[in-house]
């Protein structure tokens, strides 16, 4: 599919592997081609193990009478506190609780546990947030940058990396209405591939960089024909205009992620492709937060996390109905506990009876998400902000430097200015710059100048709100 007229450039670049007798296909933008990601031989192996039984549990959790969701909750947040108790940065905050030796027996002692913040971990990290337990030449990692623009590496063991993506599995079965199965295929229109993009050659999950145009991956998308696609809603709607192109009757279902969209619009959406388009939210720390299900509510993944809803100023449990901050307890990383860990987001906790769907996990009723500038180019497009999103992220994956804080500002069609905190080594910044320079000329199709500012602020405030790292600062030029 891609140009091969040597006078023309390609619009993208496909590289694939072979999965038993699955062919998978990950398609890059033309920034210079990508190798296939490495698989995780260990993780698929693990997967195939485990899949047979613990997919059928992971299933019907959602549907237990709630006394008992909430009593295996505990159980596993007990086993979690023990292990995060001689973890550094949680041991004497536990003490000062009075969690002793990591044994709470109570939902009562468990909310004595002080909440952790972002820059808590980042000060200790990696020695004193890193179970010692753990060696951690064999933990998979993941970054956590998105919308507070401060970067924290999240470490998972080969189990913890395991569920999750066994519960990935869980998600699609259930917002698909339990209509998704072992030889579905999922396309990640999105940052980077997953760990692995199987499980013992089933459950195919393909990548299409959302860093290829839209008109362009409209066209991938019609000749992959993903029975999934999960994609950031900015991105979802550049490709509404070429819909004719890649729906069709298959498709099951549409995940969006990471950014807002309201409930209307995701309805709207819906209606256009002829297909169910419900959201999800989650964070690299703690993956899946809360799925919007069929019933049109967001429950919580009460298998996996222990989401509150907490008064801002008191940090004392919010009443339902009344917006408070966001804070989890990850139940399945035992590498990196997060354990009453503040997302900096809002949410209301739903105050009306229980709407009568089939799950019994938690309900949330609104959530804050993440705001974000598009960019516009002097040719009039509108480049989506989950593109730009995608741009900051792999400035740094692909270089394996990680800024812990930044900001990229639009300051006209072609010029742009990367903020930064004054911690990071000036040979590391150019390379962000340089690989940076090269990401927003792809999207904006034309010459870009991208000036760097060093920051004196190296650290956020604990209790602040979300910041914007994509932001415009002109309006359109006629």
């Amino acid at each position: 599919m891609a140009d091969t007229d040597e006078k023309q450039k390609p619009h993208f670049y496909e590289v694939s592997q072979n999965v038993g007798e699955k062919h998978i296909r990950h398609f890059w933008e033309a920034s210079g081609e990508r190798k296939v990601p490495e698989a995780v031989p260990v993780l698929d192996q693990h997967l195939q193990e485990v899949l047979q039984d613990r997919l059928p549990q992971l299933m019907a959790a959602p549907f237990q009478n709630k006394s008992s969701i909430k009593a295996v909750q505990l159980a596993n947040a007990a086993k979690i506190v023990e292990i995060a108790s001689r973890i550094p940065v949680y041991k004497e905050r536990f003490e000062q609780a009075g969690i002793i030796q990591g044994r709470i027996s109570s939902w009562e002692e468990f909310r004595r546990i002080p909440p952790i913040y972002k820059n808590d971990l980042l000060k200790a990290y990696p020695d004193g947030c890193v179970s010692p337990d753990k060696d951690r030449n064999t933990l998979l990692a993941s970054h956590s940058t998105g919308s507070t623009g401060v970067a924290l590496e999240v470490l998972f063991d080969i189990e913890a990396a395991g569920a999750s993506i066994l519960q990935t599995l869980q998600q699609f079965a259930l917002q698909s209405g339990l209509n998704y199965g072992a030889n579905d295929t999922l396309v990640l229109y999105y940052t980077t591939p997953d760990w692995i993009s199987a499980i013992g050659g089933k459950y195919l999950k393909h990548f299409v960089s959302s860093l290829i145009s839209p008109d362009i991956a409209a066209d991938i998308l019609a000749e992959m024909r993903p029975s999934v696609l999960s994609v950031y809603p900015t991105n979802l709607e550049a490709i509404l205009p070429f819909v004719d192109k890649w729906r069709h009757d298959q498709i099951k279902l549409i995940i969006t992620n990471s950014e807002q969209s309201t409930r209307a619009t995701r309805q709207a959406w819906s209606k256009l492709i002829g297909a169910p388009v419900l959201d999800e939210y989650g964070s690299e720390e703690v993956r899946n937060i809360a799925l919007e299900m069929p019933c049109g509510h967001y429950h919580t993944c009460d298998d996996a996390v222990i989401v509150e809803i907490l008064n801002p100023q008191t940090l004392q449990p919010q009443e339902p109905g009344k917006p408070g901050l966001i804070v989890v307890t990850s139940l399945i990383n035992t590498a990196m506990p997060f354990v009453r860990y503040v997302q900096n987001d809002l949410a209301t906790e739903w105050a009306g009876e229980h709407p009568g769907c089939a799950i019994q996990w938690g309900i949330i009723e609104k959530i804050e998400g993440r705001i974000n500038d598009a960019f516009l180019t002097k040719n009039g497009k509108t480049i989506p902000s989950g593109t730009i999103l995608d741009v900051t992220y792999r400035m740094m994956i692909d270089n394996g430097i990680y800024l812990k804080q930044y900001e990229l500002i639009q300051t006209d069609y072609d010029r742009f200015m990367l903020v930064t905190s004054d911690d990071q080594k000036q040979t590391d910044i150019e390379k962000i710059r340089e690989r940076l320079i090269t990401l927003l000329e792809v999207i904006m199709e034309y010459p870009v100048i991208v000036d760097c500012v060093i920051s004196q602020k190296s650290e956020h405030p604990k209790k602040q709100q979300k910041t914007r790292p994509i932001k415009r600062a002109f309006e359109t030029k006629v």
